[in-house]
């Protein structure tokens, strides 16, 4: 089976991208594409769908947005076009994709060497991206960028462990593992 990721940036992009080892164990291939935020991810909603059915020939498309301030997952989801005769699902990063990596803190231990992450579930942090850049520079004691925290990282980053303590990261698993299932069944 082969999906389209639609992602908001370049550090999903990255992430994604390095988990298809993961994909692939599931039996499906990955095409993601990069949309430039949120609001062009809604505004290229069915032009994203077209290409990943007609151009990139996949037969499913999940969009990966972030949840913003203070909406909620449902808000997030409802903010989308609806399209006929495509299949697809929006599966919210809560609230960030930095979320799901502060989740993982085995990842975070052994890329580097932090080894007090954010207790409990990280679905509910306000700014993950900010406590993630914070966490690190506290390690590092220089200044790192996002996107250079994000390649370090994603060679350590697992979902699996990710979706113990983040719900839409357990959500994404979820949906992954039952098109996967799916596939098997009907081949």
């Amino acid at each position: 089976m082969k999906i389209g990721l639609i992602v908001e940036g370049n550090s999903d992009k990255i992430l994604f991208s390095s988990l298809e080892k993961w994909f692939k164990e599931r039996k499906i291939d990955i095409e993601i594409i990069e949309s430039g935020g949120k609001s062009r991810m809604k505004k290229n909603f069915h032009k994203h769908l077209k290409t990943c059915k007609y151009l990139l020939q996949t037969e499913y498309v999940i969009f990966l947005p972030d949840q913003d301030g203070d909406s909620t997952i449902e808000d997030t989801i409802s903010s989308f076009p609806v399209a006929r005769d495509f299949n697809y699902s929006i599966s919210v990063l809560a609230k960030e994709l930095e979320a799901w990596i502060l989740s993982d803190s085995t990842c975070l231990n052994l890329s580097f060497g932090i080894n007090r992450a954010p207790a409990g579930y990280t679905d509910n942090i306000v700014n993950p991206k900010e406590v993630l850049i914070s966490l690190v520079m506290k390690t590092l004691k220089h200044e790192i960028t996002n996107i250079e925290i994000i390649n370090i990282l994603k060679t350590t980053f697992s979902l699996n462990k990710a979706k113990q303590n983040n719900n839409s990261a357990r959500n994404f698993v979820d949906l992954i593992e039952s098109l996967s299932l799916a596939q098997q069944s009907a081949g």
